[in-house]
């Protein structure tokens, strides 16, 4: 059987997009982030991530359309007992497992947010585990 070249493609495209589909099924729930406060540009998402797959996810990049940057983070104690916050270069969520992005712990930090958060809109956030997506969220902005 011969296959054209348009038609090699269509399916392969068709493959990757059900692939896809699948790695972002189920990965994430109550994901949620604040309203904006008055003359502040940055924000934070919080959700329970869930890796469905049956192989770990390293991810490492972390983008949304609502910010100019967007960054994994994570709080830890000094020996002092101050907090503060810390970039997480990659994130490891282990097949089958979940990890809980919260106030005061990991979370998905929004730098230079292009308009403020108001509660009732939504916005989404992409995690990529070297390049390839696995994980789309719709993120709902909640009151203070």
């Amino acid at each position: 059987m011969k296959i054209s070249h348009c038609t090699f493609l269509f399916l392969l495209s068709v493959f990757f997009m059900g692939a896809n589909a699948h790695a972002e099924h189920n990965c994430a729930r109550d994901a949620f982030a604040f309203a904006s406060l008055k003359g502040v540009a940055h924000g934070a998402a919080f959700m329970t991530l869930h890796n469905p797959t049956k192989h770990e996810w390293n991810i490492t990049k972390v983008t949304s359309d609502r910010a100019a940057r967007t960054e994994l983070h994570d709080h830890e104690h000094n020996a002092q007992g101050v907090m503060r916050m810390v970039h997480l270069k990659q994130l490891t969520i282990p097949a089958g497992a979940s990890v809980s992005l919260a106030p005061s712990g990991k979370h998905v930090m929004l730098f230079d947010v292009k308009t403020p958060l108001v509660a009732g809109e939504s916005f989404t956030v992409v995690f990529s585990d070297n390049n390839h997506i696995v994980c789309t969220v719709p993120i709902t902005v909640r009151d203070r």
